[in-house]
């Protein structure tokens, strides 16, 4: 009967140890599925955060060439004021010439006749 008992004592250790290792096992798996989530997830944000740090140095350069593009078209907006200012100056003065021009000839048909 002592044996009997040793027996039982023993199986029902097994069983509990049995039992505490399956339940450690699965307390342990259900962790370690949380840590490569989160892993994971952590791996996620550091691809995404170097993605938006790599659009916000192409935004910055973008930025730039608008900036410098606009400066330009302002240069060029004041060139093409200047030059049209003085072709209407220019044409002025051929306006002018041509009627002193055409005062001469009249001047030199009068005196003709």
């Amino acid at each position: 009967m002592t044996s009997e008992i040793v027996n039982l004592i023993s199986a029902t250790g097994s069983a509990v140890f049995g039992c505490s290792t399956l339940v450690t096992y699965l307390l342990y798996r259900q962790a370690s599925r949380r840590i490569k989530n989160a892993e994971a997830v952590t791996a996620e944000i550091h691809a995404e955060n170097q993605r938006i740090s790599s659009l916000h140095s192409s935004l910055d350069v973008v930025n730039d060439q608008l900036q410098e593009a606009l400066r330009s078209g302002a240069n060029k907006d004041r060139i093409i004021e200047d030059k049209t200012r003085r072709i209407r100056e220019k044409d002025e003065e051929i306006i002018q010439l041509y009627n002193k021009l055409l005062m001469c000839r009249q001047s030199k048909i009068r005196a003709k006749s």
